[in-house]
């Protein structure tokens, strides 16, 4: 994965949504490993060894599968994006520090390629699948025109169980795109497709150790397109949204702030 950041104020505008979102569900109630709580049913033919290993995938899913199939479990303890946006939220409101933000936060699951999304805001992650193009993309969530959902340490600020969750089954060859705003303000998700279709025709020849650097190079390339349509008079996303929403002419782009992420399953 890489990443490439263009600098300026923030916050606004128009987004597409291409798959529905799953509710967050609550989190499991996991019962105690007890063998003699007296409302938890056993099986008196199971060994100790069995009902451990039954605990142990309870309590921590993720990272029981790497032990059944002999792998070296990731040194980070893996966590749902969900719940590390929920540490976020609560970490920030046990500073001082002053601000708001949107935030994107994605794992990919390396046993199965499962990809487990949380945004909140209008901040967004897109993947593009070759001979398919773009086939799935998180939608913005606005309380109204340039007014995005934002964790932040005032009360009105928004929460992290207002966040969308997805998980999306990846394939190799895929890209996946996590951008800031300032990219989908100032590049349509027509132009940022043909970009992802170039570097994904690359990826199918070049080798998989130059996988992260075509990934670097692409998303250097959405970064500066964002870049030059913030400060140029073209119509953009954002200029099309605020003139529909504001009922007047409106050319340009929008200097913002803008992070770009790309990474090219191998």
């Amino acid at each position: 994965a890489s990443e490439e950041h263009s600098d300026d104020p923030p916050s606004g505008r128009l987004a597409a949504a291409s798959s529905a979102p799953r509710t967050p569900k609550e989190k499991d109630e996991v019962p105690p490993c007890d063998s003699t709580d007296p409302d938890q049913p056993t099986d008196p033919g199971a060994s100790e060894a069995t009902k451990a290993s039954a605990c142990e995938q309870a309590l921590d899913p993720w990272n029981f599968r790497y032990n059944a199939l002999k792998l070296v479990p990731p040194s980070v303890p893996l966590r749902h994006p969900l719940e590390v946006l929920e540490i976020t939220e609560q970490k920030l409101r046990e500073t001082d520090l002053k601000g708001s933000s949107t935030a994107c936060i994605a794992s990919i699951h390396g046993l199965d390629r499962v990809m487990y999304i949380a945004c909140l805001g209008d901040s967004a992650v897109m993947i593009y699948r070759s001979r398919l193009g773009l086939i799935f993309r998180t939608p913005e969530q606005e309380h109204q025109f340039g007014f995005p959902y934002q964790l932040g340490h005032h009360d009105s600020s928004d929460h992290a169980s207002d966040a969308m969750v997805y998980d999306f089954r990846l394939q190799e060859g895929d890209i996946v795109v996590m951008a800031s705003d300032g990219l989908f303000d100032n590049v349509n998700e027509h132009d940022i497709e043909q970009t992802l279709a170039t570097y994904s025709e690359q990826s199918m020849t070049d080798p998989q150790s130059h996988k992260k650097r075509l990934a670097s190079k692409c998303a250097n390339e959405l970064a500066s397109m964002a870049f030059h349509n913030s400060v140029g008079n073209d119509d953009t996303p954002f200029s099309l949204a605020a003139a529909e929403e504001y009922n007047l002419v409106w050319h340009g782009g929008k200097k913002d702030d803008t992070t770009v992420v790309v990474a090219i399953l191998r």
